[in-house]
Order: structure tokens, then C-alpha cells, then sequence
């Protein structure tokens, strides 16, 4: 079966600016190649492949030109995406910029009572597996962190396969749960666990939503957590549709739900979840991050500030430099 292939190769930036060429096979210290294959081509005709190939292509050159200069080029012969990115070596970070899809959603949380409701649900449908299976119940392995609930990262596999039976089985129709990202708090590493209602606010998915994204120090008072960390200050965009503006959208929301928490929700992970203190009329936002040295924070910046990634990719091959 032929193999349609996008190709990320980081090199250094002087290379660029002084208009030299880098030898193929050659990755240069500090950098690293990585080689992508679509992840589900099985339904798709060869000419579709091509063209989401490409497509890609198209949101990882607006990635990279935001992260920093780059020489861009699809050959059509093997469809290859050769990328000139300096200072990634860290592959963790540079398979996230690439390949993350960037599907952005803005969700109002459940309020508590309706959470209480759903978590003696979950334990209802599974307290027949206990009797076989003495896992524990699903509020064994909630605990709290920060005012909201969470998991210890030793538990998270059981919590996962847990929350995988109650979607199967549509106990909570209107309501999904979704984790945060690791975080460390006084007692280890958790992950912070919300309910949040299954259909967003606002999305991606519907067009472009994001103008502007910038990370920067946080220097404000209000929210002490964010304090000696990195946020992301987003702008929304604004349309002359009248179906879909994300801005006049956003004011809506946030008017009609004032004293409510708004989950930031980037591919199913939740960002932040903060309460909607008053009407946003202008499109502008704060996501916090937890950074504190400000990488995190950059990177997604720079996903915000692009489409989403039309197909999703899988690393086949990874060269690093030495």
C-alpha cells in the first residue's frame, strides 16, 4: 500500500537566513526530523489522501512560521513537507506543536448538584462490577484539589476505563466527564476531573475562532493561582457572517451566564475552567497554564492562533541531532 508521508525537518535558523541548504539525511545539532503518516486512511480514496495531506501541510507551515522563520515546500512526487524549525530537541514538544489537533471548545461546566447526581449514577451502574471486580467505587478515587475534583495520576487508568463504561452506556445524556492536565499539588500529581455538558458553547470545529493568540507573564491580582506563571491572552475573531461571529457569539455566552464556569477545552483536555464574572462584549480572554517557564504557554499560543488540524497524524520515525 503506498505510504502518503508529511516529513517535519527542524534545523537551525541561520541556515535559512544565510540561504544554505541543509544535505538530505542531515539533521543538524539541536534539531531533530520527524516523519508523519496520517492516522486512519483505510475509507479514504487515494486523491483524498492527497488532498488532507496537504491540508496539513498548510496548518504545520502556519505553526511553524508563528514559532519562528522556516523554508516550506510539498513535493509532489512523495508529498513531503520539509520544515526548517530551529530550537525544538525536545521531542515531547516538538510532536506537540506538529501533530496536536487543535480543537478548541468553550463549555459551560454542570453546578454541583447536577455533578453530585451524575457521580451516585456512575457508582450505580457500576456497583453490580464491584461484587466481581473490588475496584473500589468511582468516589473511592475522587478527591479535591483546588476546589474542584480530582484524580491522583496513579488512579487515572482506573477512572478512564470507568468514565469509558458510563459513556457507553448514556447515563449522563446531556453531561461528559473531561480531565485537565497533570498538575502537581501538595499531595502528588493529579488530574482535575469536571463535568461539563456535552454540546459547547463555541467551537472550532465551526470555523475559525481564535485572531490573535500571545503568551506573557501574568501580572495580575485577580487570579493568585496564575501568579510567577505564563498565561495565554486570546483575541476572538470578528465576521461579517451573521451566522457565525465569534465574537458577538462569545458575548452572548458569557451574558447569559454570568456566576458560571466556562471550561477552555483544547482537545478534550480542559485548560482552565474559569466563572464568568460579566458580559465579555469585546472577544478577549485569559487562558491560565500553570507554566512556569514558558514554553507551554508559547506553544499553545501558537495552536491557537491556527486552524485545526484537518487529519489527524501519527510519528513514524524520529531523527534527532546530535
Amino acid at each position: 500500500m503506498k505510504r502518503y508521508v508529511v516529513s517535519a525537518v527542524c534545523v537551525a535558523a541561520a541556515l535559512l537566513l544565510s540561504g544554505s541548504c541543509v544535505p538530505s539525511g542531515t539533521v543538524p545539532p539541536g534539531s531533530m526530523n520527524i516523519t508523519l503518516e496520517l492516522a486512519d486512511t483505510l475509507r479514504l480514496a487515494p486523491d483524498s489522501i492527497a488532498k488532507l495531506v496537504q491540508a496539513d501541510a498548510r496548518v504545520i507551515e502556519a505553526r511553524v512560521k508563528r514559532f519562528s522563520p522556516l523554508f516550506w515546500s510539498v513535493k509532489d512526487k512523495d508529498l513531503r513537507i520539509v520544515v526548517q524549525l530551529p530550537g525544538i530537541a525536545n521531542r515531547v514538544r516538538a510532536e506537540s506543536l506538529i501533530c496536536k489537533p487543535g480543537l478548541l471548545e468553550f463549555t459551560l461546566l454542570a453546578d454541583d448538584k447536577r455533578t453530585e447526581q451524575v457521580i451516585n449514577k456512575v457508582d450505580s451502574l457500576l456497583r453490580p462490577r464491584q461484587r466481581q471486580d473490588p475496584v473500589g467505587s468511582f468516589r473511592t478515587y475522587i478527591a479535591s484539589a483546588g476546589g474542584d475534583l480530582a484524580v491522583d495520576e496513579q488512579y487515572y487508568p482506573i477512572v478512564r476505563d470507568m468514565l469509558g463504561m458510563v459513556d457507553a452506556a448514556h447515563i449522563a445524556v446531556d453531561y461528559k466527564f473531561f480531565f485537565g492536565p497533570k498538575e502537581r499539588e501538595a499531595g502528588g500529581i493529579v488530574r482535575k476531573l469536571y463535568l461539563l455538558r456535552r454540546v459547547p458553547e463555541m467551537s472550532t470545529a465551526d470555523g475559525k475562532m481564535i485572531d490573535k493568540a500571545v503568551s506573557r507573564r501574568y501580572t495580575g491580582t485577580d487570579d493568585p493561582s496564575a501568579s510567577n506563571t505564563f498565561i495565554v491572552d486570546f483575541t476572538l475573531s470578528r465576521t461579517s457572517n451573521v451566522n457565525y461571529n465569534p465574537v458577538v457569539k462569545f458575548a452572548t455566552v458569557t451574558q447569559r451566564n454570568v456566576n458560571k464556569r466556562l471550561a477552555i477545552v483544547l482537545d478534550s483536555v480542559v485548560l482552565s475552567a474559569p466563572v464568568i464574572k460579566s458580559k465579555i462584549p469585546d472577544g478577549q480572554g485569559m487562558i491560565t497554564t500553570g507554566d512556569v517557564d514558558g514554553e507551554k504557554a508559547r506553544d499553545l499560543a501558537v495552536i491557537l492562533s491556527t486552524e485545526v488540524l484537518p487529519a489527524r497524524v501519527t510519528v513514524t520515525q524520529v531523527n534527532a541531532g546530535k
